[in-house]
């Protein structure tokens, strides 16, 4: 992830997490969908972590997870 543009819009994706994060979590559960996309293949990761959730392979991303099977990817 490079660029003014690039990095300003990961932040903002932080900051809108941190916010989500606060949040009650007795009744909020968090999963983040993992669209393969590059050149942010870590974002949803990185999201997720960062949210305390999981992070589940969108259609784009079938088949690229673990085993080549698709569901829950963790990293």
């Amino acid at each position: 992830m490079s660029g003014p543009v690039a990095a300003e819009g990961v932040e903002d994706a932080f900051k809108a997490a941190a916010r989500i994060s606060a949040m009650d979590r007795t009744r909020l559960h968090v999963t983040v969908v993992d669209a393969a996309r590059e050149p942010y293949g870590d974002l949803p990761f990185a999201l997720a972590d960062r949210l305390g959730g999981s992070v589940v392979e969108g259609r784009a991303a079938r088949g690229r997870g673990p085993n080549g099977e698709g569901g829950t990817v963790e990293r």
